[in-house]
């Protein structure tokens, strides 16, 4: 793209970001930030989430608790939505990454981050109120982040392995359902080491999946703090009620069900059947290529659609709490940005298969979603 045609797509981007900052700042304390407040008024914040983790959640020890927290600990409503707004924009510069974007020129880079920020912003347009826009609930925002820069660097370079150990650890410190669906992508990633048996040597299978040790070392910390089973229990447990006779389970499945569509906005389908077209394009290749046999179908399926059915399983861990996701919007966070991950990781495998196709990112099309 020439410095002409890219004018347009900076002047809606540095629009778009302007707003989105604004937004950021035009928060206010509610709910549980009052009380949070008033119990910090009391004691230092270290001593406040040592205290939760012993007797109200195991996971108030993570960073996300920790900055929201912070946060609540001065006078301004907007330092945690702020911050929030960063790590967002972060985020979506990892996205771009993963899409294969990483090496544009600068310009584009910019523009294609705030592309992805207002595609997240739609996506997750629902929630935002208890996610990026409310001081307690900022902690969401701060483990997708720590989710996304794991990855990213995992993927970048096997070589930095203390820093990936400490950024599992301390993503492995977050809510259950996060952690547990990246766990269940390692399995997948060990079943294609299985697959290929391109990896015979132990040392190179310690080197590159040895991130799976500091994260299941942080869930249990979390499983095994004496505030989970409290916090558990707070939240109802289990959904008794949903599993006493069928006519309760259809009731509460139709429910739980009707929230998950009601959360999610046209923009989460819209970038998960994207994913499946970008999918769709390469098992034609190869299959035109003749690459592709019958039987390796499933497994390509199987780990070409990992981050779409780790999207999946943090609704099947939500599933035996039905009542409580359908109280917690907030908690589809996570579908959100795995459907993500499932988007940018399968356009940039399109892109390095098909380097001579159009690409979508032409001014038309970036300033179109951009100016809507």
């Amino acid at each position: 793209m020439n410095n002409k045609n890219i004018v347009l797509p900076m002047l809606l981007s540095i629009a778009a970001i302007v707003i989105f900052t604004m937004n950021n700042f035009y928060v206010w304390s509610w709910g549980d930030d009052y009380l949070i407040k008033n119990r910090l008024h009391n004691s230092n914040v270290l001593a406040f989430l040592v205290h939760d983790y012993m007797t109200f959640d195991g996971r108030s020890l993570n960073a996300g608790y920790f900055m929201s927290r912070a946060c609540l600990a001065s006078d301004f409503a907007w330092l945690a939505s702020s911050i929030s707004g960063l790590l967002f924009l972060a985020s979506a510069y990892m996205l771009v990454y993963l899409s294969g974007s990483g090496r544009s020129s600068y310009q584009l880079r910019f523009v294609y981050t705030v592309l992805y920020t207002c595609m997240l912003w739609l996506a997750s347009f629902y929630f935002l109120k208890e996610t990026l826009y409310w001081q307690t609930g900022s902690l969401y925002v701060v483990e997708v982040f720590l989710l996304l820069l794991a990855y990213t660097i995992w993927t970048a370079s096997t070589t930095n392995q203390i820093s990936i150990g400490l950024q599992c650890l301390v993503y492995g410190i977050a809510s259950v359902a996060s952690p547990g669906p990246v766990l269940a992508l390692a399995f997948v990633m060990l079943f294609e080491r299985w697959y290929k048996k391109n990896e015979s040597s132990h040392v190179s299978f310690i080197k590159k999946y040895y991130f799976i040790l500091p994260l299941c070392a942080g869930l249990l910390f979390v499983l095994l703090a004496p505030g989970s089973k409290i916090r558990f229990l707070l939240e109802g447990g289990v959904d008794l009620e949903a599993f006493s006779n069928v006519h309760n389970l259809y009731f509460r499945i139709h429910q739980f069900v009707s929230t998950f569509f009601a959360v999610n906005t046209p923009m989460v389908w819209l970038v998960i059947l994207m994913g499946v077209f970008f999918n769709a394009q390469i098992m034609k290749m190869d299959i035109n290529k003749q690459q592709v046999r019958i039987k390796e179908i499933a497994y390509h399926f199987v780990f070409e659609f990992r981050w779409l059915i780790a999207a999946c399983i943090t609704l099947l861990f939500y599933f035996p709490r039905m009542k409580y996701y359908i109280v917690s919007p907030r908690l589809n966070i996570h579908f959100v940005f795995f459907a993500f991950v499932f988007f940018a990781v399968q356009y940039k495998t399109w892109r390095n298969l098909e380097t001579h196709v159009y690409m979508p990112k032409g001014v038309l099309s970036i300033s179109f979603v951009l100016l809507v």
